[in-house]
């Protein structure tokens, strides 16, 4: 077998950055998937059992591509490859898996952590800042005050200090919030005002104004949302999922959200209610929101 580095890359991404590529590492042999999941390599189509690919980039053009099983079928039935770099946070999925079992070296992105920090700080300014009913009021072309909560001085739970939590724990401390960071190793960090583990979590929840979930799913995180955990909440708190699905109990939370005694909130539209179908906008806990009457004179 050739020790030539060889990369398995989707057309798209090829036809983007084949100047960067070629220029950074000139020696890099190229084999090219494109639309229909045909393999090339110097114009030639090459058989799967041909490739002799020693690197693959699962990147985001790869995940948005219908196609994408192509890709992966063609990376597990390689018998050269020796690397994958996945553009995805988290590497859950079972073909990560599959991957891993062969021997072959699996790296994943942080580059999303900032973007998706951005928009958990949206996410909570629009809550706070109750944008939806100021948005409402706009529209019905109505003048009225707008209760609000500054986001100095909340109090901030991030289950998942890594990349992401970490850029999230960043840009609320700018805001003057505190923060509590959630992860295995307990290192002090600029950002935070504490770091716990996950064993700590329910001494945490009653305090917290706003959680943020961002750690991988697994094990001991799947369902880590259940109705024991929606029960701790103080009323009023922002929970905002980033990560899997599987992390919450959606059962739990709609019967929270339906019975009102999610985190001890009231019932109708109370806080908590409107936090949860905000920070997660799934169509079962969009039907559990409660609407809001007009205001008077609109």
């Amino acid at each position: 077998m050739s020790s030539r580095p060889d990369l398995l890359i989707y057309e798209d991404s090829y036809r983007r950055l084949e100047g960067r590529i070629h220029a950074l590492v000139p020696e890099l042999r190229i084999s090219v998937m494109d639309g229909s999941g045909r393999v090339s390599v110097a114009g030639q189509t090459v058989a799967a059992e041909d490739l002799t690919a020693t690197m693959g980039w699962a990147n985001a053009d790869v995940f948005a591509w219908e196609g994408r099983r192509e890709y992966f079928r063609a990376l597990l039935k390689s018998n050269t490859l020796r690397w994958v770099q996945s553009a995805a946070a988290g590497v859950d999925d079972p073909v990560f898996a599959r991957l891993a079992a062969k021997g072959i070296v699996l790296t994943n992105s942080d580059a999303q952590a900032p973007a998706i920090a951005d928009y958990v700080l949206a996410a909570a300014l629009d809550f706070y800042q109750n944008h939806a009913e100021r948005r409402r009021l706009q529209a019905a072309h109505c003048w009225q005050r707008v209760p609000f909560r500054e986001l100095a001085d909340t109090r901030w739970l991030i289950v998942g200090y890594g990349h992401i939590g970490r850029e999230t724990a960043r840009r609320a401390h700018t805001f003057g919030a505190a923060v509590i960071g959630v992860r295995r190793q307990l290192q002090p960090d600029a950002f935070a005002q504490q770091i716990t583990t996950l064993e700590q979590l329910s001494a945490h929840l009653p305090h917290a104004d706003v959680i943020v979930l961002c750690c991988g799913l697994n094990a001991a995180t799947r369902q880590l949302a259940n109705a024991e955990f929606f029960a701790a909440l103080q009323p009023g708190c922002l929970l905002i999922n980033v990560g899997r699905g599987g992390l919450i109990d959606e059962a739990a939370l709609k019967d929270g959200l339906e019975s009102g005694q999610v985190g001890g909130a009231g019932g109708g539209s109370g806080t908590a209610r409107a936090a949860f179908a905000v920070a997660r906008p799934r169509r079962t806990l969009a039907a559990a929101r409660t609407g809001r009457e007009p205001c008077p004179g609109c």
